[in-house]
């Protein structure tokens, strides 16, 4: 069977439900300060032909509170351990 792509309003509305989920679950789930990023890639399979690809890349919170993360070479960690450093 070919691999077809679902249609666009099928994929839009899929797409949107599903990021606004994982941004509820974890607002309600995770314990934070100023943000939390959410990345990502999802495949969807629907009548095992028809699959899309859904993006997330999402942050909730203040971005501007966070630098960037850096890694270390000399000691090969991150410099926060997983999320990058937040100034709060």
């Amino acid at each position: 069977m070919p691999v077809t792509m679902a249609s666009a309003p099928e994929q839009q509305k899929v797409t949107a439900l599903i990021k606004e989920a994982i941004s509820v679950l974890c607002k309600n789930s995770l314990s934070y300060t100023t943000t939390f990023t959410v990345e990502g890639v999802l495949t969807v399979t629907k009548d095992c032909a028809q699959r899309f690809q859904i993006v997330i890349d999402e942050t909730i919170g203040d971005p501007s509170l966070c630098q960037p993360v850096k890694y270390e070479e000399t000691e090969g960690t991150w410099s926060d351990g997983l999320t990058g450093v937040c100034n709060y």
